[in-house]
């Protein structure tokens, strides 16, 4: 009962996430900004699109890996790190 209330498959999938924006993302590759990019999906409430249309425009070239093949990385990588009552788990996310 422990383990599926307090789902730590979340936490991974939230991990795995931000694993995949930053080799993904040339700019987040640096030291500290992943740290960063935690910080300001907070302020947004984990709303990854608003957090993105926030972006200056300069910086919407470094999504294009994620943005291939219609958009399904961008699209697992929102799932993986929206909140965590309504973010994708680990186990769907290998199946995207």
């Amino acid at each position: 009962a422990g383990w599926a209330q307090s789902k730590p498959d979340l936490f991974d999938a939230f991990s795995c996430g931000m694993v995949i924006m930053q080799v993904s993302c040339p700019s987040l590759r640096k030291r500290g900004s992943m740290g960063g990019v935690k910080r300001d999906l907070s302020s947004y409430g984990f709303d990854i699109e608003r957090w993105r249309d926030s972006l200056p425009e300069r910086r919407q070239a470094d999504f294009a890996l994620l943005d291939e093949d219609g958009g399904k990385g961008w699209e697992l990588v929102c799932g993986l790190l929206q909140q965590r009552k309504t973010r994708t788990s680990v186990s769907k996310a290998i199946g995207h």
